[in-house]
């Protein structure tokens, strides 16, 4: 009768446990998440990847798997060295859905597709301004600013 109920309990729970990591993520959470992580002094390439970001092998004979992630790897250092710069603190961000942005945010040329799931990370005080694309709970792309340019990390 024990094993029974053991049996019975184990069968609740296992799906509550699987649909509660099945639920992605708020955007805003993923957003602050990624920049806390880039703010601190111990992440890596490969943690930034697992955690957060949709990096997938790609055949592609212009540009490896490792130098794709060597870019990868320099954009989320600026990002990481602008944060800690401008004394950042990730959780006042403003994160705001591109849609929804004052329009003196909306610079980027964004898919009408894509601006369902485009959002804005925002410190109007310190003037830090970032565009995600999300997808799912992973951030698909975001930009890094360097001399007035923008650049576009995918």
């Amino acid at each position: 009768m024990k094993i029974i109920l053991r049996a019975l309990m184990i069968l609740g729970i296992v799906p509550t446990l699987t649909s509660a990591n099945s639920q992605s993520l708020p955007p805003s959470e993923v957003i602050k998440g990624f920049l806390a992580n880039l703010q601190s002094n111990n992440w890596t390439v490969d943690t930034i990847i697992a955690k957060y970001v949709i990096f997938k092998p790609v055949n592609n004979k212009n540009i490896s798997t490792d130098e794709r992630k060597r870019i990868l790897k320099d954009a989320l250092e600026y990002v990481s060295a602008e944060l800690k710069n401008k004394e950042i603190n990730v959780n006042d961000l403003v994160i705001e859905r591109y849609n929804d942005a004052d329009p003196s945010l909306k610079r980027m040329i964004i898919p009408p597709d894509e601006a369902l799931q485009t959002y804005i990370a925002i410190d109007k005080k310190k003037g830090y301004v970032r565009y995600f694309l999300i997808e799912g709970k992973e951030i698909k792309s975001f930009t890094t600013f360097k001399e007035g340019k923008v650049f576009i990390v995918l």
